[in-house]
C-alpha cells in the first residue's frame, strides 16, 4: 500500500537523490520503512507459530524481509552527509 515499507523507502530515496529533502528527513524515513519492517516481522512470526503461514511461504516471505531490512540498512550506512 502506499504507506508500505517499500514504498517509503523508494519514495524517501527519489526525494533525497532529487534534492528535495534533507539527509536528516531521508535517514529518519529509513528509520521509519525499518520501525514498519519491524511490525511486519512480529506478526508474520505470530503468524508462523499459529499455523496460518505455512512452508515453504514462512521462509520466503522472512527471506524477503531479512533482504529488504538488509537494503534499507545499507542506504542508511551508505548516505553522505
Amino acid at each position: 500500500g502506499e504507506d508500505g515499507v517499500v514504498t517509503i523507502v523508494d519514495a524517501a530515496a527519489s526525494a533525497y537523490e532529487a534534492g528535495t529533502i534533507d539527509l536528516q528527513t531521508y535517514l529518519s524515513e529509513l528509520e521509519l520503512a525499518l520501525t514498519r519492517l519491524d511490525a511486519f516481522d512480529n506478526q508474520l512470526a505470530a503468524k508462523i507459530r499459529t499455523g496460518k503461514i505455512d512452508e515453504p511461504e514462512a521462509t520466503e516471505l522472512t527471506e524477503m524481509s531479512a533482504s529488504i531490512r538488509q537494503a534499507i540498512s545499507s542506504l542508511i550506512a551508505n548516505a553522505v552527509p
